[in-house]
């Protein structure tokens, strides 16, 4: 029995085999596929080297556009700057009091010369504000006390006449900071006023400009005539100080008194 089933299973294969040919499958050709590989990566790469490079063209023309941008702006500011008008220096207060002759009527802060007829400059800072005391420069009457007549009530004279409104802000700074806002500022200027005062009053060469009588003659219309509003060793009653360091800066030209 068991020789019988062996045959059969023989048989069996002989068959199978017979049917199929005794035939082996077909060999999977290498070389074919390792060049579709090949192609297919250079594509890819060839695909992203043209990406890139349209990446970088973009980008270098986003760059180009912003530094014409810029360009455009930075030439745009310059010429609004050339346009406008160059800032004009910073008044200087002391020169501008000096200019409006504040000492000959008030105390002022940081100056030697005053005058007694207008209030104490330098006792004012804890009570007016810059408002009110540019309001009495500009106007000395804008603010009249209770008992005041219907005229002026005081012989200051507006003072926008004689500054400007630089001027007259840096002299208010200067007043209600007690003089030390602006120091050191118009140092320069008051070391060459001195200088020239100095040098105007030094006694000069040759005969003296006043015989003994026409000195007694020019005191005496003084005394009568310009110690009236003027002071020197007396005070004023409206006009400026008549010292020695005013009439400096005038020199010799007498026309001011004359007139």
């Amino acid at each position: 029995m068991k020789r019988l089933l062996i045959v059969l299973s023989l048989v069996l294969m002989i068959a199978v085999l017979a049917a199929c040919g005794g035939q082996q499958a077909p060999a999977v050709d290498i070389e074919a596929t390792v060049a579709a590989v090949q192609q297919d990566a250079a594509a890819k790469v060839e695909e992203a080297q043209k990406a890139a490079q349209a990446t970088a063209e973009a980008a270098e023309k986003m760059v180009a556009e912003a530094q014409k941008q810029a360009e455009e702006a930075m030439k745009a500011a310059e010429e609004k700057a050339a346009e406008q008008p160059a800032e004009a220096p910073k008044a200087d207060p002391v020169a501008a009091i000096k200019k409006a002759g504040c000492t000959a009527c008030h105390v002022v802060p940081g100056f030697e010369e005053s005058g007694n007829l207008g209030p104490d400059l330098t006792q004012i800072q804890d009570y007016w504000t810059k408002e009110f005391l540019i309001e009495s420069l500009v106007d000395p009457d804008a603010s009249k006390p209770e008992k005041c007549p219907a005229g002026p009530c005081t012989a200051m004279p507006p003072m926008l006449g004689t500054l400007t409104e630089d001027e007259i802000d840096a002299v208010a700074d200067y007043i209600l900071s007690g003089g030390k806002m602006a120091a050191g500022e118009g140092e320069e200027m008051a070391k060459e006023e001195e200088a020239t005062k100095e040098e105007a009053m030094q006694p000069g060469e040759g005969e003296a400009l006043l015989t003994d009588e026409e000195f007694e003659q020019a005191k005496a219309i003084f005394f009568d005539r310009c110690a009236g509003c003027h002071g020197v060793l007396r005070k004023g009653a409206t006009g400026k100080n008549i010292t020695p360091e005013a009439l400096a800066e005038r020199g010799r030209d007498l026309d001011f008194i004359k007139n």
